[in-house]
């Protein structure tokens, strides 16, 4: 199964195994360590902290601070020694024949033992990746093989169960950069060897893992194109473009917007007819009256309003939604997303034809409403708040509102 390290020769015990990208799970041999009563997190707390960051000892008192900050202990140094004593007893350490200790004790500090015998799928991740590079300039079809058995290990996230502790999050975006970095590099081997199938199919499955990275939807379509396969290369850019938009709030990159132009001319999409365009963008026209738009147009538009406001001296006002938490702590994605979603109906009932809205980030929307005081415009919001409260009630978010006047255009303004 890859490394094993330590000094385990003469009768060993069961080699200790831990998985951590995508999924938690530790065994020794075929028995399943994990899996247990929530009474048993913090103990699996404390044993990630100390793998992750394996080689390095720490305190009690800094352990007790990172991982439980809102928790009081009278005497952290007790509380880590019983948890470690219960963690060595969970682990099986130390077995007959198991080598070196894996939790170890030294001037009263606890680590990891990295010369112990375990197998750890993010350490062999990392170290594949790192063969792998070193190979790519002499021997491109080892390099693409050793890629490929790294990036097969990459199952999703680091440590998932840890997902809102603050000391995972660097962890987590130093593996998740390491895939992508990877998954471009294998895919530049497979281009340059002209192997597109093997490319197709490995973008298909990357892109089930990371969903939202942009350079693999490029690298995807680009491929598609190469290979002739239009059709379905227009159809993932409508799906990639609405899924980045919807779950991130971002719009088409200069890259994604040129690989559509590339998809649009292979198609033969020219109509010289504008009557035929006409019937197109009327077609795409908002069945209600606000009218939603991309932070581009939106930006557009707001350049616009200013100018029609200084010339007309009617005033127009900026208006801004923002779902925050009660206590300022990380709202799950999927909490925020739904209520995102549920807001931007209530936007589209509540506002009137010629205001517009945006979805600025994850977690705000912006408006342009035109021609109204200041007392209508907080009056508009008001309104969008209480419908929000009334259809969707959430202990878990506040929708907070703000709205100014547009700044006034000057001339010498740009835009």
């Amino acid at each position: 199964m890859a490394l094993e390290t330590g000094n385990c020769t003469d009768n060993p015990c069961p080699l200790l195994t831990v998985y951590t990208l995508g999924r938690f799970k530790v065994a020794r041999g075929e028995r399943i360590l994990s899996e247990g009563n929530k009474r048993s997190s913090r103990l699996w707390e404390l044993f990630m902290y100390l793998i992750t960051h394996r080689g390095k000892s720490f305190a009690p008192e800094s352990v007790v601070e990172t991982l439980w900050p809102h928790r009081e202990y009278a005497d952290p140094k007790r509380a880590v020694r019983t948890m470690v004593c219960r963690l060595k007893q969970v682990l099986g350490e130390h077995p007959p024949g198991s080598g070196l200790p894996q939790l170890v004790l030294s001037q009263g500090c606890y680590s990891w033992n990295a010369g112990s015998r375990y197998w750890l799928d993010a350490e062999e991740f990392e170290r594949l990746c790192r063969e792998a590079r070193r190979l790519a300039a002499e021997r491109p079809d080892q390099a693409a093989s050793t890629y490929k058995e790294a990036l097969g290990l990459y199952q999703g996230d680091y440590f998932p169960e840890g997902a809102f502790q603050e000391w995972v999050i660097p962890v987590r975006h130093y593996y998740a950069r390491l895939y992508l970095q990877s998954a471009l590099e294998l895919a530049g081997l497979l281009r340059q060897a002209r192997e597109h199938d093997t490319l197709i199919l490995f973008c298909e499955k990357a892109l089930l893992i990371v969903p939202f990275e942009e350079e693999l939807h490029a690298c995807f379509l680009e491929t598609l194109l190469e290979t002739g396969k239009v059709r379905q290369a227009r159809a993932h850019y409508e799906y990639a473009t609405a899924a980045l938009y919807r779950e991130l709030g971002v719009k088409p990159s200069p890259v994604m917007r040129s690989l559509y132009s590339l998809i649009k001319s292979q198609a033969g999409d020219f109509d010289p007819d504008p009557s035929s365009v006409q019937q197109t963008l009327e077609a795409k026209e908002e069945a209600r009256g606000v009218f939603c738009c991309d932070q581009d147009t939106f930006r557009h538009l707001y350049q616009l309003e200013r100018r029609r406001a200084a010339r007309s001296g009617k005033a127009a006002f900026l208006g801004l939604l923002t779902f925050t938490s009660p206590r300022h702590e990380r709202t799950h994605r999927r909490t925020l997303r739904e209520a995102m979603a549920a807001l931007q109906e209530i936007i589209r009932d509540k506002l009137r034809m010629g205001d517009v809205c945006c979805r600025w980030n994850e977690a705000q929307y912006l408006l342009i409403l035109p021609g109204l005081n200041l007392e209508q415009a907080e009056q508009v919001l008001r309104r969008v708040r209480s419908g929000f409260q009334e259809k969707h009630p959430a202990e878990d978010l506040n929708l907070l509102s703000r709205v100014q006047a547009l700044l006034p255009y000057w001339p010498h303004d740009k835009g």
